[in-house]
């Protein structure tokens, strides 16, 4: 058993991570937000998501990512979701923050 260790370890060196913050259009935090992560196009076949949601102070993390290209999609309720990418590097935590904004009121028609 002691064998794996070390190759555990090392293991956990060639991953990055991603971690951010999630607000509303004015920066207070949006707690439970969801926050899904999918590696590589997310529009070609075979990329795996993962989910997340916002804590109290709207903070997630992603860790243990193997090094390239995710696509982070932000969804809350009464908000306009966004879609972000980010790149990961080894031994790297890639800051990622979003500020979601509610969806726009509808014109009013001019009564001229």
């Amino acid at each position: 058993m002691a064998l794996l260790s070390p190759l555990a370890s090392l293991a956990q060196k060639d991953t990055g991570a991603i971690v951010g913050y999630v607000g509303d259009e004015h920066g207070a935090p949006l707690a439970g937000a969801k926050v899904t992560l999918t590696n590589g196009d997310p529009k070609q076949a075979g990329g795996q998501s993962t989910g997340a949601s916002t804590d109290g102070t709207g903070q997630f993390r992603f860790e243990g990512l193997q090094p390239g290209r995710y696509t982070l999609l932000f969804e809350s309720k009464g908000m306009v979701a966004k879609t972000e990418t980010a790149h990961v590097k080894v031994g790297h935590k890639t800051s990622v923050n979003e500020r979601l904004r509610p969806p726009a009121a509808p014109k009013k028609p001019d009564n001229d």
